[in-house]
């Protein structure tokens, strides 16, 4: 047993002593193959290593603060990479087998303009790594590898027109994706290669070209966190040389444009695209173009599904083009209360959507400027509150009225609401929908009246009053569903008419919490 027990401590030292003799650690900057820059552990202490690492077994860590360059072809074990690695045009680095590894931690910056070997398996970026992609004229292979959720993905260097392959490596599920080309002087064409972005997506710079997501491809783009476009970067999202490509881009957060640039991005310049945005949608600058209004045909178009505010702050959207019905579609399809700011331009045909179940509030002086607005679907009906305060009605009809909808036409499905819950006296006109089943509600403290030119508001559905007073002083009011007067008052004031006030309630009147 002791002789046993002494055979076994021999071996395990002596693995010990042969795993530590093959540890390469850097003590300051430099080429890979300079040997000056290295120093070796020999069982018992860190010496001068007299040569650089590459081959078998060879377990190499480069440390915090120094940056090293391969000019050569380098074969090792595993690397962790704490400092700065920049694999320049001509060299490689290959790792030897399965069992190998390439571990990038926090901070570490890896720069490619060469080959790197490996595999999802062996090579790792972990939270906060950075991976920089320096590519000037060819397309460069980004290595294989398992991303972090807070890594990140850096594309610098491309300056011409470029189609994105397989061989690239595109589709892979990466962390953070940010494009940052300035010398980009052609487009770069991502031909539907890239598809997952768990993290955020920036499109920082684009110099003077474009990134396009697709090009005569079907697309589904998957951005778990933010996507931004900065600067003055450009995107395309769909180009169709068929016209029938079906592009969708879904953003698990925000969609955020800060593009200043005049000539513009495109949802869609052919075929059909759409952006779904779990978050807000939120644009202070530039343009976005719906569609090219050329070489298309009557269905192509674009539609933005947005589930929180859509704060248009300033730019232009711009939903013309002459021959197209479907130019541009807005859904507000959120489960909370929903926000809309148009303090910019939207342009054209945009036809809006509540969808059911979809609650959404336009400010004073804002409004659903385009073709058509429709609130519900025919599953249901969705909640507009309205703010305006124009002594015609905060609901007027067609594209020149007042009013916080200025389209050609108007759709109020059943089950729909209108609350007038603005923070100053509101007005009725003859512009509220009279249609079956569609609901409305007095939630204003200062109080609304039914404006002059109404001789005879219809109510189609409920009309309750939750705070504030409704005033009807020149017209007729009929509520073809229910009066529910849960707080506020009604008051049918025709004091100064000759003729009486007719109030026509074809439901259950309940006036148990206000006073008419």
């Amino acid at each position: 047993m002791k002789i046993l027990l002494q055979l076994t401590l021999s071996l395990f030292f002596t693995f010990q002593l042969n795993a530590q003799s093959f540890q390469y650690r850097t003590i300051h900057s430099g080429k890979w193959t300079d040997s000056s820059v290295w120093q070796l552990y020999n069982g018992t202490q860190w010496i001068p290593a007299g040569n650089f690492p590459t081959g078998p077994n060879q377990q190499v860590r480069i440390s915090k603060g120094d940056t090293l360059q391969i000019d050569a072809v380098v074969v090792i074990d595993s690397l962790n990479l704490y400092g700065k690695l920049s694999v320049l045009s001509g060299g490689k680095i290959s790792l030897l087998n399965s069992n190998s590894y390439f571990k990038n931690f926090a901070e570490s910056v890896l720069e490619n303009s060469g080959i790197i070997s490996g595999t999802t398996q062996n090579i790792r970026f972990d939270s906060g790594s950075v991976y920089i992609h320096k590519f000037s004229s060819t397309e460069g292979v980004i290595p294989l590898a398992s991303w972090d959720l807070n890594s990140t993905i850096r594309i610098s260097d491309y300056s011409t027109t470029l189609t994105a392959t397989d061989a690239g490596n595109w589709n892979q599920s990466f962390g953070n994706l940010k494009w940052d080309t300035p010398n980009l002087a052609g487009d770069f064409i991502l031909n539907s290669k890239l598809q997952n972005i768990r993290g955020n997506m920036e499109i920082a710079n684009t110099g003077s070209g474009i990134l396009r997501l697709s090009w005569n491809t079907n697309l589904t783009l998957n951005i778990g966190g933010n996507f931004q476009v900065s600067n003055l970067a450009r995107f395309s999202v769909s180009k169709s040389q068929t016209n029938n490509n079906l592009v969708d881009i879904r953003i698990g957060k925000d969609f955020i444009f800060m593009s200043a640039n005049p000539l513009g991005s495109w949802i869609a310049e052919q075929g059909n695209s759409s952006i779904r945005i779990d978050g807000s949608f939120l644009m202070n600058s530039g343009l976005i173009n719906l569609n090219s209004g050329s070489g298309g045909t009557s269905s192509n178009g674009a539609a933005i599904y947005v589930k929180k505010d859509f704060l248009l702050e300033g730019g232009i959207l711009d939903a013309r083009v002459g021959f197209s019905n479907r130019v541009g579609d807005l859904y507000f399809n959120g489960t909370a209360e929903q926000k809309f700011v148009n303090s910019g331009s939207i342009l054209g045909q945009l036809n809006y959507h509540l969808s059911a179940g979809s609650k959404v509030r336009i400010s004073d002086g804002q409004a659903f400027v385009g073709k058509s607005f429709e609130c519900g679907d025919l599953t249901g009906g969705a909640t507009l509150v309205v703010e305006s305060i124009d002594p015609l009605g905060a609901i007027q009809k067609g594209v020149s009225a007042g009013g916080n909808i200025r389209v050609t036409t108007q759709t109020f499905r059943p089950g729909s609401a209108i609350v007038y819950g603005a923070a100053a006296r509101q007005f009725i006109g003859i512009g509220h929908p009279a249609g079956t089943g569609v609901n409305c509600v007095i939630e204003n403290s200062y109080g609304v009246e039914v404006c002059a030119a109404a001789s005879t508001l219809i109510i189609g559905g409920n009309l309750e009053i939750l705070q504030g007073s409704l005033l009807v002083t020149a017209n007729n009011l009929t509520v073809r569903g229910n009066l529910l007067l849960s707080g506020g008052s009604l008051n049918l004031n025709s004091t100064q008419l000759t003729s009486s006030v007719t109030l026509t309630v074809d439901g259950r009147t309940d006036l148990s919490g206000a006073d008419m």
